[in-house]
């Protein structure tokens, strides 16, 4: 087999007895043993090569399957724990799974598949270029990457703020075994997860399967006496590699996964009972309010009053995702230094999201959603590998995608109120053509120690937008064919010095550019503002870390220092309208931020049967510039005493892992606490939507043999009932909007698990 086999058995090795890596400190899986000679190497792809983790000058965290499936983390939202200055919350607020991830207060939360996300999510070597369905459920997982800090050069235009990298286990050659496991537990949980492997000398075929039922969502609706976010779930995929020859590789892989269930609800949380712009209408005019601000009309946080237009025969507001992806992985060794690789994927998905915003059972206004996404992408790269001198790699991306977004909206008709019952229709386009490379040189002589790396991409992407919105009264604000058409294009920047001071210390400093793209308006009010679009966003990283290792390796602290500049910041503020509007939501380049921050990771090997882990990370996020008519007025306002969305200013997480021999198995005590500071959760951080510190706390027990784990877990022991996204619909400088919802967190939850693996798998 080619070297790609030598480093698949080279990364099991380093990965398999290892949870959890992280970037400026390493934390692995509870169940290592401590190797007399010091801990395993671990192996990770943060720069598309396999690099020992204390190596890459690259801010990365890296769990591996086996860790998550020690900490039960269901789905991305969890990986929160496992780094500072990382916040992912599930936002679902107008389409399945959308997920808020902000890494070193860089957020994004939008739900419209036409706006780029600036975390990154990259599966199996794919980019996805959606936020719809990024909190994703974590099934047969190898390894997960999580890296910080802009990406661009060998990831692209929307690693901005950092990204979130997904390898799934691939097929294994010359065994044939697998396992089964089920998991049953609170809100009539039961999931049933099967894989196998059949492996020959020069092919493998893995098959997976899984059923994942919740048949009682996690928060109860006093209006129609049934539970909202349930769900029942269907995976199954086919995964092959060829291996024909020792400098031959190729998989073909097809995932498919079918979600059916009810919506997560839109709490409304307005509470001044004023007209606007003192009060919140809704709380006004419907007598909608809560009793304390920022809490729930209902004044608990997990139960809902909406209620779905009778009309159309439902109860509960729906939820539907249907995914089908593939995935082409070719790999030549064309020489002895020398591979090619091709990464060829395709995604197409289709989602409904019905909402009744307003909370109640009057109908005030709610919104069905149906929404269409395909993505084409094609990598071909060229990498040389010779060893310590010079390492570098070269290629060419293309990608295309293309969405269609319908939305019916259902209000009651009030004169005055600035938004009539419509039909909207967007489509969105996306097509971009990049070449990047980037490279490592050890220097000679006596700086044989210190490492340069340089990186770049050039890239050019057009993106088209088509939009019509038919009021059910009045002339059409946009009529068919209302849309425009723009090109923008830039080269980001990679350089950095890596310096060996000892085999257990390294320092490096980094330079790092981002860059994304500009767009459209998508909820524009008017052709004007839809039509002016946005310009593209920038942003600078300077990085210097340190890895290192500790009394015989039993002791591993990293630390790294960062400053980022953003500039041309693409924030949605409200702007002005004609009537009946008044004003309008808009995409505007406004913004100035710099961010300052420290990370501190740890590893410490107490015994050998106790393990801690843990990290602590702050920021100081500030505009420096924010200069606009953020409330629709027509008045130009200095808002740079706004808080960043998502960029709480301090994070910490502590894991504790004991184990012991007990007979023929081991059993294992993981303890895990994770706390993040308060943070703004709007952009005008509005009365009532600010979100206050909180921490989760999770359990397990486990008992593994050589065929079966048995597992007792629990999920957020403490009861923690912060929102997951809060929102404001027309704020004014006064405090008051029409009204403010927000999606409310699940509760605790318990569970067991039975795990069996059969054959040699």
């Amino acid at each position: 087999m080619i070297a790609n086999r030598a480093r698949q058995q080279k990364t099991k090795a380093g990965l398999s007895g290892i949870g959890l890596a992280v970037a400026v400190g390493v934390t692995w899986t509870p169940g290592t043993v401590l190797a007399q000679e010091g801990m395993e190497e671990v192996v990770v792809t943060a720069r598309k090569r396999e690099e020992s983790l204390q190596d890459v000058p690259v801010a990365v965290s890296a769990v591996t399957g086996e860790r998550v499936e020690q900490a039960f983390l269901l789905d991305t939202t969890s990986l929160a724990q496992f780094a500072p200055n990382v916040v992912f919350d599930n936002v679902e607020s107008g389409n399945p799974g959308g997920g808020a991830f902000s890494i070193r207060g860089i957020s994004f939360q939008d739900i419209e598949k036409s706006f780029d996300p600036v975390v990154l999510v990259v599966l199996d070597g794919v980019a996805i270029g959606t936020n719809t369905a990024n909190v994703m459920q974590l099934l047969d997982v190898e390894r997960i990457e999580v890296l910080r800090g802009p990406q661009g050069t060998l990831f692209g235009k929307n690693a901005v703020a950092g990204l979130i990298q997904v390898q799934r286990t691939k097929p294994q050659l010359a065994s044939s075994g697998g396992k089964l496991r089920v998991r049953g537990g609170s809100y009539d949980t039961y999931n049933v997860e099967g894989l196998y492997n059949y492996g020959s000398d020069d092919w493998a075929l893995k098959l997976t399967a899984a059923s994942l039922n919740q048949d009682e969502g996690y928060f109860r609706n006093i209006t129609t006496g049934e539970r909202m976010g349930a769900r029942d779930t269907i995976m199954g995929g086919a995964h092959l590699l060829w291996e024909p020859t020792d400098t031959f590789q190729a998989e073909l892989q097809f995932n498919y996964s079918d979600m059916d269930g009810t919506a997560l609800p839109q709490l409304d949380t307005s509470h001044y009972n004023l007209p606007p712009p003192e009060g919140d209408l809704f709380c006004f005019f419907f007598a909608l309010c809560s009793a304390t601000d920022g809490e729930s009309v209902t004044g608990d946080p997990r139960v809902s009053a909406g209620n779905i237009d009778p009309g159309t025969g439902q109860t509960s507001p729906r939820v539907e995702y249907t995914q089908r992806m593939a995935i082409v992985d070719l790999d030549w060794q064309i020489a002895d230094d020398y591979t090619l690789t091709y990464i060829g994927g395709w995604l197409d998905s289709d989602d409904r999201f019905d909402a009744d915003y307003d909370d109640s059972p009057l109908r005030i206004y709610g919104a069905f959603r149906w929404s269409e996404y395909e993505q084409w992408s094609n990598e071909l790269r060229l990498t040389r590998d010779a060893g310590d001198d010079l390492t570098w790699q070269l290629g060419l991306y293309h990608w295309d995608a293309e969405s269609r977004a319908k939305q019916n909206t259902d209000t009651l008709l009030l004169t005055g109120l600035p938004f009539p019952a419509s039909f909207e229709d967007t489509l969105a386009g996306s097509e971009s053509y990049s070449v990047f490379g980037e490279g490592d040189y050890r220097l000679a002589g006596s700086m044989s120690k210190a490492v340069l790396t340089a990186g770049f991409r050039w890239i050019t992407e057009t993106k088209d937008i088509e939009r019509t919105v038919l009021p059910a009264q009045g002339d059409p604000p946009f009529p068919p064919g209302s849309g425009d058409e723009r090109t923008d294009d830039d080269v980001i920047w990679r350089a950095g010095l890596r310096y060996e001071w000892t085999e257990n210390l390294m320092t490096y400093f980094t330079y790092s550019t981002g860059f994304r793209s500009g767009g459209f308006s998508t909820r524009s009010g008017t052709e004007e503002v839809l039509e002016r679009g946005f310009e593209p966003e920038q942003v600078e990283n300077f990085e210097l870390g340190m890895r290192s290792e500790w009394l015989d390796n039993r002791l591993i602290l990293n630390t790294t220092l960062f400053h980022m500049i953003y500039t041309d910041m693409q924030l949605d503020v409200s702007i002005p309208a004609p009537p009946p509007l008044n004003n309008q939501q808009a995409i505007e380049n406004v913004g100035e931020a710099v961010f300052d921050g420290v990370e501190l990771e740890a590893l410490f090997q107490v015994t050998d049967m106790w393990r801690l882990s843990g990290n602590v990370g702050w920021l100081d996020a500030e505009y420096e510039e924010f200069t606009a008519d953020v409330y629709g007025l027509g008045v130009v306002t200095d808002n740079t005493n706004f808080p960043l969305r998502r960029a709480p200013e301090w994070t910490y997480s502590i894991d504790s892992t004991l184990e012991k021999q007990i007979g023929d198995g081991t059993a294992s005590w993981r303890v895990s606490y994770n706390w993040r500071d308060d943070y703004s959760g709007t952009l005008w951080d509005h009365r009532g939507t600010h979100i206050d510190a909180f921490g989760l706390l999770d359990m397990a027990l486990g008992y593994d043999t050589e065929n079966w784990r048995f597992s007792v877990f629990g999920r957020n022991l403490t009861d923690e009932d912060e929102f997951t996204h809060t929102f404001v619909v027309a704020p004014t400088v006064e405090g008051g909007s029409l009204w403010k919802f927000a999606v409310p967190r699940p509760g605790p939850e318990w569970g067991v698990e039975v795990t069996y693996r059969f054959g040699n798998y």
